[in-house]
């Protein structure tokens, strides 16, 4: 079977070991940039052109949870689609966290894919800038507008073991943004159900060939 994973680029390095772990060579990737995540609808219309351009394969994988609905209306054009019935890769890490809910509230996650991404819209690099423009009383007030209701930087810990220079990266960006720090466990489960086709485990969903997902796609098995 040939098969085509659609992978966001702020959870490479997470899906790139699910694909490592299992020996998928035979897996076909494509990258899609971090920032599309900014314009739902870029990131939609992206993922649109690349299934449909997928006519030569029996399955494509998509690496993206709903998104800010970017997956809404998007079409299984010339095989089937298997996605994760999930809010976004956080819902996703944190499928087996009870404490999602709550930490969702009033935090701003990190993992070692995004310590890595490079993108103008994630919150860090308008932290950067901002400070880098203004002097320190203004800075803090646009910082108080910006990320009020964040009070601490959670880092989602799927690996085994936290690598020393990623745990010290994202402490000092809890430092520089006068953040609590704390480490929560998660889990890339899901993402490898996923890839592996795995529709037994809760969150795997798949589109058929023809249909359009909406709302009720996400709901029945997330």
């Amino acid at each position: 079977m040939k098969r085509l994973l659609l992978g966001c680029g702020t959870i490479q390095k997470e899906l790139e070991d699910v694909i490592e772990q299992n020996g998928l060579c035979d897996l076909d990737v494509i990258w899609l940039e971090s920032g599309l995540h900014a314009v739902p609808n870029d990131l939609k219309k992206e993922l649109q052109k690349h299934i449909d351009e997928a006519e030569n394969y029996d399955e494509v994988i998509l690496g993206y949870g709903l998104c800010g609905n970017a997956l809404l209306d998007i079409t299984a054009t010339h095989c089937d689609v298997l996605y994760p019935a999930t809010d976004d890769c956080i819902s996703a890490f944190m499928c087996e966290n009870c404490r999602a809910a709550e930490l969702r509230r009033d935090s701003y996650f990190l993992s070692r894919g995004w310590l890595t991404m490079k993108t103008s819209d994630s919150l860090i690099e308008q932290f950067n800038k901002v400070m880098e423009q203004y002097d320190e009383e203004t800075a803090q007030e646009i910082l108080e507008m910006m990320y009020g209701n964040y009070k601490r930087i959670v880092y989602l810990k799927v690996e085994d073991e936290i690598a020393p220079e990623d745990l010290a990266l994202a402490k000092q960006r809890a430092e520089d943004m006068k953040f609590a720090f704390e480490i929560e466990p998660a889990t890339i489960k899901l993402y490898e159900k996923l890839i592996l086709g795995d529709e037994t485990y809760p969150g795997v969903a798949r589109l058929k060939k023809g249909e359009t997902l909406d709302l009720w796609h996400f709901k029945q098995k997330g």
